[in-house]
């Protein structure tokens, strides 16, 4: 068996490949069977997300004819590539800062400044430059897209008219809504000046109907990083 040495993604990129020509589906019907959305899928191909090994354990026995790396073998590779991930800590105000007493809840919490507090550090980590904020999430509503005692990078949203829907969020809310302050999936409502909040882990049941106006802040969830990583 061949153990392909490239990045995880890669790795990750080939398998779905294989699976597609094996059992001769496209990928949407990939991201059917083992229960992820089509974007999100898209994501980890393309290394936006990272891949978790739930999924791979998923996929493998799902597909239980591939043979292209053996599952043990990837979760292997895939631990190793991110243990060298390059996460430099500061204390000089460079790069994005790192809040841990603001925890991202998926719950309803009590009302929430915006980043008032002093940062714990400035985390330099270039894939999350761009972002707003660290914050340290809790909680397992978000199982397994987030785990609690994870790290998610966060991103400001200003105009709530453009969102990409079916992605994670996090979301602080005024007491119209229950003063919110939590991680949840983002979608569109029959009514345009409402949307729908739900949890990735099937375990929560039911949406959360709010509306725009009652968001005061708004953050794009695009990763996580582990606490081992700073």
């Amino acid at each position: 068996m061949k153990k392909i040495q490239n990045t995880v993604n890669q790795d990750f990129k080939n398998l779905i490949t294989e699976i597609k020509f094996v059992y001769k589906i496209t990928q949407a019907d990939v991201s059917d069977r083992i229960g992820v959305k089509s974007t999100y899928l898209s994501d980890m191909i393309n290394g936006r997300v990272p891949v978790t090994d739930s999924l791979i354990n998923k996929i493998y026995e799902v597909f239980s004819d591939i043979k292209i790396n053996a599952k043990e073998d990837f979760i292997s590779d895939k631990k190793e590539i991110e243990e060298k991930r390059v996460v430099h800590i500061k204390n000089d105000g460079s790069g994005v800062p790192y809040f841990e007493d603001i925890e991202a809840t998926a719950t309803i919490a009590s009302s929430y400044s915006d980043f008032k507090e002093t940062p714990t550090f400035y985390i330099d980590y270039e894939h999350f430059n761009d972002c707003t904020a660290y914050v340290p999430i809790v909680g397992d509503s978000m199982y397994p897209t987030f785990c609690s005692g994870e790290i998610i990078a966060i991103k400001k949203i200003f105009n709530l008219d453009v969102i990409l829907w079916g992605e994670a969020y996090f979301i602080v809310t005024n007491s119209n809504a229950n003063d919110i302050k939590a991680a949840k999936l983002m979608f569109p409502h029959e009514e345009d000046s409402k949307v729908v909040l739900r949890s990735s882990n099937p375990n929560y049941k039911g949406d959360t109907v709010i509306n725009k106006k009652d968001i005061l802040h708004l953050y794009l969830i695009k990763g996580k990083i582990h606490r081992k990583h700073l």
